[in-house]
């Protein structure tokens, strides 16, 4: 199974120097060439959840979102911060055992947050887990945007970093 990592910096924390562009796209390419994910999808009006579904229905496999895992800023509800619009922030799919590597490479940008939240799954929808509870949010026979994973091996690959 796949870490699921969101990388974002949030507008409301309002640090002291904000992470240019070209910094921030940069940090995109470095960690493309690197191999550091599968696949990415930018943080969009769905909110974090809403783009945790897009993701899963564009990669064709489940997800799992745990929401003990997510820590949202300080002074911040976890409600408001999985509802918020961050001004930059993606949604990683990166194997666990890059999980180092990768918050190594994130490391000289203070400015960004990156953090488990939760893994893809073989499974067919999303699922938002606390502790040993668990609802399923959304299923992939559901719908929703139409752009399903078009290609198995591709959903495979993601699902499963054996593949």
């Amino acid at each position: 199974m796949e870490a699921d990592l969101s990388y974002y910096a949030p507008r409301w924390e309002r640090r002291p120097k904000p992470l240019a562009a070209s910094c921030r796209m940069a940090l995109m390419a470095d960690l493309a060439e690197q191999g550091m994910a599968h696949a990415a999808k930018d943080i969009s009006m769905g909110r974090m959840v809403g783009t945790a579904v897009m993701f899963a229905e564009a990669a064709g496999c489940g997800r799992r979102l745990d929401l003990d895992r997510i820590e949202p800023p300080a002074r911040t509800e976890l409600e408001r911060w999985l509802t918020c619009f961050p001004s930059y922030g993606f949604l990683l799919a990166v194997p666990e055992h890059k999980k180092a590597t990768m918050q190594a490479l994130e490391a000289p940008f203070p400015e960004l947050h990156c953090q488990p939240m939760g893994a893809f799954t073989k499974g067919d929808g999303v699922e938002l887990r606390r502790g040993q509870e668990g609802e399923m949010l959304w299923r992939q026979g559901d719908g929703l945007t139409g752009f399903g994973a078009i290609r198995q091996d591709v959903a495979s690959s993601v699902a499963d970093p054996h593949a």
